[in-house]
């Protein structure tokens, strides 16, 4: 990515690490173009034009003629030229959030830099690489990459890149959770880049190595850090590096919270001048987009101390700024402080419509939204996230006082908003630009059926608001619980939950029934509602709604309940139950040191019995066999029994096979391209997964494992359950799911049920884990 053509977050700064790559590159054409005639003049000319385009952040128009150029260089056999505008092709994709594309274009690129055996153009390659592989969460192919280049640039004495090499070590290591590895590599970055006197790289490391001691708690050295940052930010050869080394710098030093509050105080006193220094600069070269960094940057500054006139006043400044250069991100962000601002002096309605603006920009330049590798932190968490749930936090105020008409309007909004939110949600997870492509066309539960309602519960700050959309209307209560004493109680009721020796877990299951349900069980009564379909919210992913108790009775005997990431990511069609081919996968033994899992045995007797099936069972269940198992014959069910872990990182969740590993990526190969056939996956059934308590991010892995395998629906455990329980949950759901008008959404509930009335099972530890997400019907 080029985070120099991005606008500053809210409480954050820049990142100029693939711009220094991206620069290194233009240098090297540069010498590569040099004194070799005036045939050469049109490539150079090419190259000042993408430079002025990624200048801008047009990302889109410096791809395309990146491409244009490498494909008339192809003909002309300069390999090496080509590679590199292929490397500037990938950087530009990358820029767009366009990844997978990206690494496509790199292995193209590093196919012509070993037919001409040049180890700079394949030190650059596998460092675009690992780079990108970060941002998408891979880390171990990206160390691989990284490693490689690194071996590279010392073989070739190269250290300038090795510069550029250790300081994507160290963003590999925070997103690791490495922090005194990561401070190591951008020490060692910086020490090596001061050394060939490369000075904007020194800075960009010694900023890298600061944010991570901030997020530390080390603010002592952060700050002695930055300021020597600083002093070399003033020697630094382009105004450009200098403004966005400013920028950066001031940014991180006004969140820095310290205990010698004099220090404080002088720091304070120090940025306006900063960020006047950095507008000024940016006025000389009628730089808009630096201009709009400056002033955004220092309104955000008047913002955190309250004065508010300054702050709005800036804003719009940048904002304006912002329209000339047509920075969308930019835009989102000043929006959002405009929205905050207004909000703070009490202009809801001007708010709103900031606020609404900062949507549309969002959803516009949603795949230039960048992430901030050196604190492991999300776009959507720091940004996206909180514009969107500021936003619906306004609307829903407003409508709670709003006559019934208004009332109706703004709840509508307010669906729209979390769809998007919960889309944006999912993208971020599993960091594919491509995974909600095919989103459903559906936007309530009206068209699908009269006795379901889709249920949005909204953790607020101060207060929790439920959502209840049911058909010919939606429905808002508000409940008096806020987010730290909502998200307390959740963790520990699933925390209780687990353990089968005891009922410790029933006084917050009551707990969150009064919250969650019992303000909209009359509604739900009147209605004649049988299936809650819930779009949960944070924490609420990590417990099985089916397991919250009225004091009398668990949710899961009046109705059937369904969890899905969004319903417009829910494909809702009845299963064709006719000809139902199923694909079993599992394991009884003991691999890979985890337990073995006898009573798989009797899922895979029961499932060749009662459906036409194919068995990969123990040493069958390799990775190989299921791949060839899928692309001989079109499945409606696969069903895998075996361990799987869900992880916060998404490189990190697999299923176990009998020979390694099948991950989320692996799965997504495998089963989606059936999505747009005429024999699509139907159900894929996980049945023996875990997720970790009060990981709300590993939990969303799970729900959204439907939309990233491409499965219309998926049935899988938030925890690893008694194998003889699971067995009999299993069985009973499929021989439900036989019946000609039995949904999947009440044959899970039967299943869970049946075992609720068993002495042995009733405990919820046992049958509440298993959720059905996605598709219900």
């Amino acid at each position: 990515m080029n985070p120099k053509y991005k606008s500053c977050p809210q409480n954050c700064f820049f990142s100029i690490n693939s711009l220094i790559l991206f620069m290194f590159i233009f240098i090297c054409l540069d010498s590569a173009m040099a004194g070799q005639g005036k045939g050469n003049d049109q490539i150079i000319h090419q190259i000042n034009i993408i430079d002025s385009l990624m200048d801008k952040g047009d990302f889109k128009e410096a791809s395309i003629l990146a491409e244009k150029t490498a494909i008339s260089l192809e003909s002309q056999k300069k390999q090496k030229i080509r590679a590199q505008f292929l490397c500037i092709q990938a950087e530009a994709l990358s820029s767009m959030g366009f990844n997978s594309k990206a690494l496509d274009i790199l292995d193209k690129a590093g196919k012509e830099a070993v037919s001409i055996d040049d180890m700079d153009v394949n030190t650059k390659i596998h460092l675009l690489k690992g780079s990108i592989l970060i941002l998408k969460m891979k880390t171990i192919d990206a160390k691989s990459e990284l490693e490689k280049s690194l071996d590279l640039a010392v073989k070739t004495g190269n250290k300038r890149l090795e510069a550029l090499i250790f300081n994507s070590l160290g963003n590999l290591n925070v997103v690791d959770g490495n922090y005194e590895g990561a401070i190591s590599s951008f020490i060692k970055s910086s020490d090596l880049a001061l050394s060939v006197r490369d000075k904007v790289s020194c800075v960009n490391a010694m900023i890298n190595a600061s944010k991570v001691m901030i997020d530390q708690g080390d603010t002592g050295k952060a700050y002695s850090l930055l300021e020597k940052a600083l002093a070399e930010t003033e020697n630094l050869p382009g105004d450009r590096d200098k403004i966005f080394s400013i920028l950066a710098i001031s940014d991180l030093s006004k969140n820095i919270s310290y205990t010698d509050h004099e220090r404080q105080e002088n720091l304070s006193k120090k940025l306006p001048s900063l960020y006047d220094m950095a507008l000024k600069i940016s006025e000389k070269n009628r730089d808009h987009i630096a201009a709009s960094y400056a002033l955004g940057g220092l309104g955000s500054y008047h913002e955190n101390r309250k004065e508010y006139k300054e702050a709005l006043d800036l804003t719009y400044k940048a904002i304006l700024k912002a329209q000339i250069s047509g920075s969308g991100e930019s835009l989102m962000r000043l929006h959002w402080q405009a929205g905050r601002i207004t909000k703070a002096v009490g202009k809801k309605d001007e708010a709103l419509s900031e606020y609404e603006k900062s949507v549309y920009y969002i959803k516009k330049s949603r795949n230039d939204l960048s992430d901030d590798c050196r604190s492991g932190k999300s776009t959507y968490k720091d940004i996206v996230g909180p514009v969107y749930l500021e936003f619906v936090d306004l609307m829903l105020e407003k409508s709670s006082t709003s006559a019934q008409e208004e009332k109706q309007t703004l709840l509508k909004k307010v669906l729209v908003t979390l769809e998007s939110l919960k889309t944006a949600e999912i993208q971020d997870y599993f960091k594919d630009e491509c995974i909600t492509a095919m989103e459903s066309k559906i936007s309530s539960t009206e068209a699908v059926s009269s006795n379901t309602a889709a249920l949005y519960p909204v953790i607020l700050p101060k207060r929790t608001e439920l959502i209840l959309s049911i058909p010919g209307q939606i429905i808002q209560k508000t409940v008096n619980v806020d987010s730290d004493k909502m998200t307390e109680t959740i963790n520990n009721f699933r925390s209780r939950l687990e353990n089968s020796g005891n009922s410790y877990f029933m006084k917050d299951s009551n707990k969150l029934y009064d919250w969650l349900i019992r303000p909209i069980e009359e509604i739900l009564e009147k209605n004649s509602i049988k299936t809650i379909v819930i779009i949960p919210d944070g924490p609420i992913r990590t417990i099985p709604m089916a397991a919250l108790n009225d004091g009398e009775s668990f949710l899961i005997e009046k109705y059937s309940i369904v969890t899905t990431p969004g319903l417009t990511l829910t494909d809702p069609n009845p299963l064709e139950k006719k000809g139902i081919k199923l694909l079993m996968a599992g394991l009884t033994e003991s691999v890979q040191g985890f337990s073995a899992l006898p009573n798989v045995e009797k899922e895979v007797d029961y499932l060749n019995k009662n459906f036409k099936s194919k068995v990969l069972q123990n040493g069958k269940f390799t990775s190989s066999n299921i791949e060839n198992s899928m692309g001989n014959a079109p499945y409606s069910i696969i069903h895998i029994a075996t361990h799987g872990q869900f992880d916060r990182n998404p490189s990190k969740t697999f299923l176990l096979t009998y020979d390694g590993r099948l991950t989320l990526d692996d799965l997504d190969k495998l089963i989606k391209p059936s999505k747009y056939s005429e024999n699509p996956v139907e159900l894929l059934t996980l049945s023996a997964c875990q997720t970790a308590v009060g990981d709300d991010r590993a939990a969303l892995g799970l729900a959204g494992v439907a939309v990233k395998s491409g499965a219309r629906c998926a049935l899988a455990s938030l925890w690893f359950i008694d194998d003889e329980a699971t067995s009999r949950l299993i069985t009973r759901f499929y021989d439900e799911l036989k019946k000609p008008e039995m949904s999947k959404a009440e044959a899970i509930r039967i299943a869970q049920v049946s075992l609720l009335n068993q002495d042995d099972f009733k405990h919820p530890a046992f049958w509440s884990p298993f959720l059905l997400i996605g598709n219900w019907l």
